[in-house]
C-alpha cells in the first residue's frame, strides 16, 4: 500500500510487484515467476468466493473471527473497539 499511494509504483504491473518482493523476505526472480504462472489462481479464486459469500465488496475489509468485520479505512478507535469486541465474543 505504501509503494503503491505514497510512491507511486503500478503495483498492476508484474515486474514493478515483483521489485517489492525482496522487502517481505521473498527474492525477486522467485516472484515474478509465481506472478507469471497460476500456481495460485484456485486460492484466489476461493478467496473471491468467500469474499462474496461474506457480502464483500470492496477493500479494504477486515473480517474478525468469521463474525464480524469492518468496511473501508476506519479510525483506530474502531479497530480496537472491533477487536475487543470480537476477543469478548471469542
Amino acid at each position: 500500500m505504501h509503494a503503491y499511494f505514497c510512491e507511486g509504483v503500478a503495483v498492476g504491473d508484474r515486474t514493478a510487484l515483483a521489485r517489492l518482493a525482496p522487502k517481505f523476505g521473498i527474492a525477486e526472480n522467485e516472484a515474478l515467476a509465481m506472478l507469471e504462472s497460476d500456481a495460485y489462481s484456485e486460492a484466489v479464486r476461493a478467496d473471491e468466493a468467500r469474499a462474496a459469500a461474506l457480502g464483500i465488496t470492496g477493500v479494504p475489509f477486515f473480517v474478525l473471527n468469521e463474525k464480524s468485520g469492518i468496511s473501508g479505512a476506519q479510525p483506530v478507535e474502531a479497530f480496537a473497539e472491533a477487536l475487543q469486541q470480537a476477543w469478548d465474543d471469542a
